[in-house]
């Protein structure tokens, strides 16, 4: 991984996944402003992006999730929004919202987008189409969340989420309530 620079480095990973059919592992380059996929060997294959706010580009792009059917979910993190490309990294849509601030991490269980919001501090949960559906505030529900950067759901729907800040896990349950860190 990471031979396709000059330098033969990677220029600031930050997000990685591995595709759900276990084809690619697609990797977000932070100040190269791009995503990388590669093959699990990993030889490149291809890449998308650039700086910028226009479709395909990005700023500083985060964190990334490969959905069951292999689109690509990417957190354009100054842009204040989700990317959605095909497997190929062909531009699909975007996932916005009013109330979107700093996206650092996206997760997509059946259909369903969990965005961990840096800025707002909290985790929104949209439709694959875009539709907010609900979001967990950590201090609406008990938790004081500061920095968060990284999320995960384990399998009955409960969000663990790193704070940088106070460093430590907080942990909510499948209905947002706050349970323990």
């Amino acid at each position: 991984f990471g031979t396709i620079h000059d330098d033969g480095k990677m220029k600031k990973p930050i997000g990685i996944c591995v595709s759900a059919d276990h084809n690619r592992v697609f990797v977000t380059q932070f100040s190269l402003n791009a995503v990388y996929a590669y093959k699990l060997d990993g030889t490149f294959v291809r890449c998308v992006g650039e700086e910028g706010d226009d479709e395909g580009e990005f700023n500083e792009p985060y964190g990334v999730d490969v959905d069951e059917d292999c689109y690509v979910y990417v957190c354009d993190r100054l842009n204040d929004r989700v990317q959605v490309f095909s497997k190929r990294l062909k531009y699909l849509s975007q996932i916005t919202h009013r109330d979107m601030e700093s996206p650092v991490d996206v997760k997509v269980i059946n259909d369903v987008v969990f965005v961990l919001d840096e800025g707002v501090r909290c985790v929104k949960i949209f439709t694959t189409q875009g539709r907010l559906m609900s979001q967990i505030i950590s201090s609406a529900f008990g938790g004081r969340i500061l920095d968060p950067y990284a999320f995960d759901i384990d399998l009955r729907g409960w969000i663990y989420i790193s704070d940088c800040k106070r460093n430590c896990i907080q942990v909510f349950d499948v209905k947002g309530n706050y349970k323990y860190e």
